[in-house]
């Protein structure tokens, strides 16, 4: 597996991405042999992948697979990355009573962003539309939380007012 990886990387980078899956299927095999920063590289791509091609169960298994790779190491932005790409992931796939996981994940991300100083990765964990959060006040909690990192005369103030607006309202 590690040398079919590999081999598989070698080929043009365009097609990387198409690829990603495969990838991370192979460094997850060779995970033992190589360590796991190949598998997380290409997990989170699949997974933003599976994402954008709305293919959510395979996100949640690209997201849900880096994350034990992740667990004895300090919190880095590869993990607020899978955490929120998991979020993303089972906000569209929970049954709707469940969806506390989602905000869960969510937030995690979002405190891990937040702790690295990234108020651009925190942001856009705030920024994301989660229903489910706004209605219990949790959402509205984390928006304001994002509007302490941004200069309040930004664009990105300006999102995040309107994403306030809108979850008060709910």
């Amino acid at each position: 597996h590690a040398r079919i990886g590999q081999i598989l990387e070698t080929r043009p980078e365009d097609q990387l991405g198409i690829r990603s899956a495969e990838l991370a299927f192979h460094f997850t095999e060779a995970e033992p042999i190589l360590g796991p920063g190949k598998m997380v590289e290409y997990s989170l791509m699949a997974g933003e992948s599976a994402l954008a091609t709305y293919a959510f169960g395979e996100a949640l298994i690209q997201f849900r697979r880096v994350l034990p790779a992740k667990t004895n190491l300090p919190e880095d932005s590869e993990t607020a990355a899978a955490l929120f790409g998991l979020a993303r992931a089972q906000e569209a796939t929970l049954p709707r009573q469940q969806l506390g996981a989602a905000f869960d994940s969510m937030s995690r991300a979002f405190d891990i962003y937040a702790a690295m100083g990234n108020g651009s990765g925190a942001v856009r964990v705030a920024e994301f539309a989660l229903v489910q959060a706004w209605e219990r006040n949790d959402g509205v909690e984390l928006i304001d939380r994002a509007l302490q990192l941004v200069p309040p005369d930004s664009p990105e103030a300006g999102r995040l007012l309107s994403r306030h607006v809108l979850a008060k309202g709910l």
